[in-house]
């Protein structure tokens, strides 16, 4: 056959034409190839548009073979393949009568292109009739075209269509394309069946009068015509491989594709006119008209050409006029296909973006100001989104990050999921930084939460990519074994470690902005999260982190708790900004259809106000119809205007949906189905997926499934391979359905779009969908990454429940939802575990599974229970545990978890009795019965069995104890540190007794984890307070650190922390030693959530600063900060401790009316001892009693300091050995020798003396803290004795011990003291200096109150010299 297109040849090529086969020569195809020859050198040898015959012989076994000049081009169907008009149907029927539209692209670039190349075929056809032949087989397979053409391709925003061998995908790129430096050129070929005019007479005018009437030469012409429509028309959806045919005698085109189907010429050429120009259409009217029309002599027109000739002349003429108006077309925005919206120009948003822009300058501002948080509020579809992108410009300016992420409908259970989508973004660009900065943020993180990062890796599961190295790795068992509870890491531990990690990733010079939009599905653990991060002071004043959020004003009321938590967020300070935004006014959507059409604002009046009466504004609505009208071809690019058009009346009178997921379900229709599957399986999944997910679903899809998942399968068949989900895809995000994110992660563009795409898959197939997709993802997921996506396998698979409908199925669906469960509770989301828990629960149908999966089914109840436990639903809790676990239970160690979780319930329902009542009766089964009522021989028996079961064991004896391996045993010390706090609170006699035999089982049965150093801690506690034994006590309790060492139990930290720093240490080394200590064990109370004892170490830190006199205003501000720490976790049982110091402090620096009262600022004394008398609060009345005692023995209320320290003898059995209970003996002695100086009663000076010498048996291991305190008493004792020189050498001694202790106040208060003994002598210089020296102390403590009242003083009048002496 004739090549008539090729690649690189030799030169002096030729083409040789020839049968294929010569056995099948006949006379008619060897004179075809003798005409060709003959015809080509009589009369075309000189034609420049028809190739030179070059000569004619046999070649081979054929008997004739034409040689002819080799052209190097492409046919023309070749070269319109090469550039396609890129067609967008506005119809989905495919045996529908097509209509198409173009983009402005494609009329700026590609049209020209196309009408020039119309120009040289016509005139290389005109060459040839003019030399006096015609052609007869006019096609695009029989002409070449000449230079390389493939040049321009307008690549639409276009879905890809699938074909047999996959996928034909047009590129969603926007090629620029090469100019054409040369005009093309057209050769016309195979002239086998071409003849010549009758009349050789060739150039008069009466032979181009009979060429022009002859019929072959009309035919010629209406093939010419019919190849034009074929360009256009030959390539589109469908129809790749069709070929146009003209039979002669009709003005049909036959289509050669499978069925043989007709249309009609018309038809076709009036399906485009919204595609070519009208100039253009009328010359392929006139051209496949019918005969006589076409040459009536009345006839004018553009389109009815004579000749060829006349054809090319006229193209020419407008291929001209199209260049120039291309030239025209010159704006990017207005090339882009089919119409652009600006996301950088926002109308009608100017107040909205004002308002958001001022919070992030605030926000940014170096002075200080109110933390804030911003709220964008409005309708679905009113643009909060794009209205918060806004903020990513400045933050980027900044070197900052914008994260963002969505809460889902759809996918409600899975916990944390938009706040962790958030923070793998923002994992996702430190990792994209400088190995130096990545370096940094590893340093910051590992220094602030260290290998806890592991916790927070179950939601940020990329952190492991920056934190994660060889050093890290697994320490490995401690040796010790702790009886599982069930209790899990609480959430106040993840709380802490989450804001640890936020203020580590933070800087000022780097901030971050993380927007969270759907919030009105917020789940209940990210917004308790949330709540953390938004009311901590060093996180949202830092200037470095900012929440921003979005929510749908019409689906949240009053009630909701997303409103509900920013009110109590407002109570700490922080301000809501709530941004409202509505929908658009007619003019603003009038700017908005002009700036996307590229039209005058006056021009599409009558377009925006009908789609303003449709939408009423709403922005996404709004768009989605313009590309509706778009794609239905009612709105289009007119070709002859070179503008955008549309059809008023038709939109008008249109039934459009009346809501936006209607009419983008109606969309989504008109995709092809393999399309339409993917968006399903998407919606399915959620409103953010992963391609890897898409992946793992379809690649089940092609498996054999079970008669239930046929539905979903049968639609993902659809999609054949991974590279056509990736190619649909990106697509989708090309077409502005779905945004491409980082890390192969897609989002529907809007909620409205999954719901759209959800609504498509029928109510009654929806649970097997999910049940399908669960089941892929667990089938083909790889063994290491399903723990990973075990939320996604479960919550799908729960979601198509019924299709598990035999018992293998359902038990099996009951261990994925336990393992969930188990999780989630590990990540502290305890309402998502309850419901993945209750979910298996449910799968365990009949009282049978307790005996056929016992296991299964009591971890699944423990699990529950906990979680209901965590979530406060202590009704379910017990219905639980009483109905359930402890029935069933076929084991005493069984019910330790339902027991355990009972026992703190009650406790936390403020049932403390009930909760011993139920320990000490469950100790009694477990073999460790306690006596029903406590006496002082009770308590001594058991010191003394203590004392002997220790008797000669070195510390290196006790810390070397084996590991305890009696289960029985285990269970107990898990108990008795249970009931510790409760007894502590509740039956104080008890504690003793819980402490010491504790010690015993350890030393007995082996350690217990960190029990067991809580318990010699408490002992050490005991010895040195209650025993007087501080030697052994301190003793003890570094025994307990070496323990807690040892056993690596860092959820006893806290704990044992407070004990050993905040009532041992002090009796041996200085009180100020203990300040870091206490600091350390909150912090680590925190991290594993132990706000107990983290709330009770800072009572502890705060009190101690002001038992040392520390200066005030730097206390005070401590006792602010941790006050709020104590607000936040409702720590009620030391807050009104917290407040009662706090008050002190602030009557000192004269902040109340009344000094000696403590009512001002933070509390109200009246209201306060009300409370407390009504509910028994003894504790709170003996820290009561000693700060009123300690401000009235200050301000010279010795009668009012002496009846509050009668009150409070019993402070020891609250404070146990706590550094107050050496202050209460301090100051009430020392007030009791004030009075005994004034009113020489002897009980004053007995109670004087009796408190000198406990003190002075408590000093005995010289650690600073009492010497002072011994001294002054001895000071103010030997005051009546009459020898002034020991008096003032005591008083000296205790100021100098004072001050080298570092206590403050009581240097102040000896100077004080000195100074009225000496007024009392009538020595008014030694008197004034003591004074001086008092007041200096009294300024430098911060106590402006005491200086006042030093100074109003009438003894000490004549002693100052100047008001102003005191500054």
């Amino acid at each position: 056959g004739d090549r008539k297109a090729g690649g690189e040849l030799p030169r002096r090529a030729v083409a040789i034409n020839t049968l294929v086969d010569p056995s099948q020569s006949s006379n008619g195809a060897n004179a075809e190839l003798l005409n060709e020859y003959s015809i080509l050198k009589e009369y075309l040898a000189s034609c420049p548009s028809a190739r030179a015959a070059i000569a004619h012989r046999p070649l081979g076994g054929a008997a004739f073979a034409l040689y002819l000049r080799w052209v190097d081009g492409q046919t023309l169907r070749e070269w319109t393949r090469a550039n396609p008009v890129p067609l967008r149907s506005t119809t989905n029927d495919d045996n529908a009568t097509q209509r198409w539209a173009v983009t402005p692209v494609w009329v700026a670039r590609g049209l020209p292109l196309y009408v020039n190349a119309m120009q040289v075929v016509a005139g290389a056809l005109a060459d040839v009739h003019e030399a006096g032949v015609g052609h007869g087989n006019v096609s695009l397979d029989n002409i070449i075209m000449l230079e390389d053409t493939s040049t321009y391709q307008d690549h639409s925003c276009s879905l890809p269509e699938q074909d047999e061998g996959g996928c034909n995908n047009v590129s969603n790129e926007l090629s620029e394309g090469r100019d054409h430096d040369h005009p093309l050129k057209a050769v016309l070929i195979d002239f086998g069946r071409s003849f010549s005019m009758k009349n050789d007479n060739k150039g008069t005018s009466d032979d181009a009068l009979l060429m022009v009437k002859d019929p072959r030469i009309i035919r010629d012409l209406r093939m010419l015509g019919l190849m034009f429509v074929e360009m256009f028309y030959g390539e589109t959806k469908g129809r790749e491989k069709s070929s146009l045919s003209y039979d002669g005698s009709s003005t049909s085109i036959h289509s050669t594709t499978s069925g043989d189907i007709r249309y009609d010429a018309n038809s076709v050429i009036e399906s485009y006119r919204k595609l070519v120009p009208e100039s253009v259409l009328e010359i392929m009217y006139g051209l496949m008209g019918s005969l006589e029309s076409f040459h009536s002599n009345e006839s004018s027109g553009t389109g009815q050409c004579r000749t060829a000739r006349e054809v090319e002349q006229q193209l020419k003429d407008i291929a001209c006029r199209l260049t120039e108006s291309a030239k025209k077309m010159k704006h990017e925005t207005f090339l882009k296909s089919p119409f652009h919206f600006d996301v950088d120009c926002l109308f009608g948003r100017d107040r909205e973006l004002s308002e958001i822009m001022s919070a992030y300058q605030r926000f940014r501002s170096p002075s200080p100001s109110d933390p804030e948080i911003l709220f964008l509020e409005g309708y679905s579809g009113t643009g909060k989104s794009a209205l918060a992108e806004q903020i990513r410009a400045p933050v980027s300016a900044e070197s900052g990050f914008f994260i963002s992420g969505k809460f889902d409908q759809l996918c409600h259970a899975k916990p944390y999921a938009a706040l962790s989508s958030a923070f793998v973004e923002l994992i996702d660009l430190i990792l994209a930084m400088c190995e130096r900065d990545i370096a940094e943020t590893r340093k910051s993180i590992l220094t602030a939460i260290g290998s806890s990062w592991r916790l927070l890796a179950l939601v940020i599961p990329n952190l492991n990519f920056i934190v994660a190295d060889g050093s890290l790795s697994s320490s490995g068992s401690s040796g010790d074994q702790e009886y599982n509870t069930g209790i899990e890491v609480s959430i106040e531990s993840f709380h802490f470690l989450f804001r640890k990690f936020v203020k580590a990733v933070c800087r000022y010079e780097r901030p971050i902005i993380m927007f969270l939009d759907d919030m009105q599905w917020v789940d209940t653990p990210s917004l308790g999260l949330l709540k953390v991060l938004l009311t901590d002071p060093d996180i949202i004043s830092s200037q470095s982190f900012m929440i921003v959020g979005a929510y749908r004003s019409n689906e949240v009321d009053a009630n909701h708790p997303l409103l509900v938590q920013l009110q109590d967020v407002e109570s700490y300070g922080t301000i809501v900004t709530r941004v409202e935004v509505g929908d658009l006014t007619q003019d603003v959507v009038n700017d908005m259809i002009s700036s996307a059409l590229e039209m005058p604002r006056d021009r599409c009046h009558s377009l925006s106000g009908i789609v303003h009466q449709k939408t009423n504004g709403n922005v996404f609505y709004t768009i989605e119809l313009l590309r509706s009208l778009r794609d239905e071809g009612l709105l289009y690019f007119s070709i002859d205007q070179l503008t955008w058009d549309w059809d008023e009346y038709t939109i008008e009178a249109k039934d459009i949906a009346n809501n936006v997921v209607g009419l983008l379900s109606n969309k989504i229709l008109k995709l092809p189905k393999h399309v339409q599957a993917v968006m399903k399986l998407a919606s399915c999944i959620g409103a953010q997926f992963d391609e890897k997910t898409m992946l793992l679903v379809a690649k089940a899809s092609g498996d054999r499934t079970t008669s239930s998942s046929r539905p979903w399968a049968e639609d993902l068949r659809e999609v054949k391979n991974a590279d056509l989900i990736t190619k649909t895809l990106c697509s989708l995000a090309n077409e502005g359905l779905m945004y491409k994110m980082a890390s192969s992660r897609f989002k529907f563009a809007h909620d409205r779009v999954q719901q759209a795409a959800y609504s498509l898959i029928p109510i009654g197939d929806k649970s097997v969908w999910h049940y399908g997709i669960g089941s892929a993802l667990r089938q083909n997921a790889p063994a290491d990454e399903l723990d990973g996506m075990i939320f996604t396998i479960v919550d799908q698979m729960n979601r198509g429940v019924e299709v598990a409908r035999d018992v293998a199925g359902q038990i099996d669906l009951a261990r994925l939802n336990l393992r969930a469960g188990e999780k989630a509770l590990s990540s502290c989301a305890h309402v998502p575990a309850a419901s993945y828990l209750r979910a298996g629960i449910d799968l365990l149908k009949g009282e049978g599974h307790w005996e056929s999966e016992y296991d299964l089914s009591l971890k699944m109840h423990n699990a529950y229970a906990t979680a209901a436990y965590c979530n406060g639903n202590f009704d379910q809790m017990d219905e639980i545990i009483e109905g359930y676990i402890l029935c069933h239970s076929q084991s005493l160690f069984d019910t330790c978890t339902g027991t355990l979780l009972k026992i703190n319930a009650l406790a936390a329902r403020n049932k403390a009795h009930d909760a011993i009542a139920m320990g000490f009766g469950f100790l009694t089964r477990l073999g460790e019965p306690f006596p029903n009522s406590v006496s002082k021989k009770i308590i001594v028996l058991e010191v003394l069995k203590t004392k002997w079961i220790l008797r000669g064991k070195t510390d290196t004896a006790i810390c070397s104890l084996p590991v305890m391996t009696d289960r029985t045993k285990i269970i107990a010390m898990k108990v008795l540190g249970v009931l510790i706090e409760m007894v502590y609170t509740s039956k104080v006699d008890m504690l003793p007794l819980i402490i010491l035999r504790m010690v015993r089982l350890s030393v007995k049965f082996g350690t217990c984890g960190g029990s067991c150093s809580y318990a010699f801690a408490l002992y050490g506690a005991i010895l040195c307070g209650a025993l007087g034994d501080i030697n052994q006590g301190y003793r003890y309790s570094q025994v307990a650190l070496a323990l807690l060492k040892r056993s690596k139990s860092s959820e006893w930290y806290a704990k044992i922390y407070l004990v050993v720093y905040g009532l041992v240490v002090h009796w041996s080394e200085p009180l100020e030693s203990c300040f870091q200590p206490l600091l350390n064990g909150y912090e680590k109370g925190l991290k594993v959530g132990d706000v107990n004892s983290a709330a009770s170490i800072v009572h502890a830190h705060c009190a101690y600063h002001v038992h040392l006199g520390c200066p005030i205003e730097p206390t005070e501000a401590l006792f602010r900060k941790y006050h709020y720490v104590l607000t936040k976790h409702n720590q009620e049982q030391f807050l009104p401790l917290h407040l009662l110091f706090w008050q002190a402090l602030l009557n000192l620096m004269g902040r109340s009316s009344n000094p000696i009262e403590l009512t001002g600022e933070v509390m109200n004394q009246k209201d306060f001892i009300r409370d407390a008398m009504e509910n028994n609060k003894s504790m709170e009345m003996a820290f009561l009693y000693y700060n009123r005692m300690l401000l009235a023995f200050l301000f010279g209320e010795y009668k009012l300091a002496a009846e509050m320290g009668e009150n409070n003898k019993n402070i020891g059995a609250f404070a146990l050995s706590n550094f107050v209970v050496t202050q209460q003996i301090f100051y009430e002695g020392l007030n009791a020798a004030v009075l005994y100086n004034q009113t020489k009663v002897s009980k004053w000076r007995k109670l004087a003396q009796a408190n000198k010498k406990v003190l002075k048996k408590w000093d005995c291991c010289a650690s600073g803290n009492r010497t002072h305190m011994i001294r002054l008493l001895k000071a103010e004792l030997s005051c009546s004795e009459g020898d002034e020189g020991k008096t003032e050498s005591l008083y000296n001694s205790a100021i100098l011990d004072a001050g080298k202790s570092g206590f403050l106040l009581d240097k102040a208060i000896a100077n004080e003291r000195a100074a009225v003994y000496f007024v009392d002598k009538n020595d008014k210089s030694r008197s004034r200096r003591y004074l001086s020296q008092a007041l200096e102390c009294y300024v430098e403590f911060g106590a402006q109150a005491k200086v006042d009242q030093l100074v109003s003083l009438v003894h000490f009048a004549s002693l100052i010299d100047t008001p102003n002496s005191t500054k």
